[in-house]
């Protein structure tokens, strides 16, 4: 496969799993509470269990397909990213444009990508460390 499809491939990707989460993100909003990212950065246990609550069980699943959805986009985003950065990188080199070719500036999204997933699988924020929200 060449860059250009995968990147093409990647960019569609990253846009059609964009959509199912905002869809989703809809899902808890219109069941009462915030979106994912208000549960993200609820700051407290307690503020959590209520916005749990307010989510009920439509909410929650909503919630729950998200986060296994949001590692797919990860990897896309990440991997869309890196590539774009590759081709920019090379494209830099063979222009003369110095400045732009950077060897380092192509993993930086690789290394985003990676962080999110190693936040998301250890799930430090403090919503995800209650272990009720699993088993609800």
């Amino acid at each position: 496969m060449t860059r250009r499809r995968a990147l093409v491939l990647l960019a569609l990707s990253t846009v059609a799993i964009g959509i199912v989460l905002a869809v989703l993100d809809g899902r808890m909003r219109d069941s009462g509470g915030p979106g994912s990212v208000g549960f993200e950065l609820a700051g407290s246990e307690e503020r959590a269990a209520e916005i749990l609550g307010e989510w009920g069980e439509e909410g929650k699943d909503a919630a729950r397909a998200s986060l296994w959805i949001d590692y797919a986009y990860i990897l896309s985003y990440g991997a869309f990213l890196t590539l774009a950065a590759i081709a920019t990188r090379e494209l830099a080199l063979r222009s003369g444009w110095r400045r732009m070719a950077g060897a380092g500036l192509a993993a930086i999204p690789l290394a985003a990508a990676g962080a999110s997933l190693s936040l998301r699988s250890s799930r430090r924020s403090v919503p995800y460390s209650s272990s009720r929200f699993w088993r609800s």
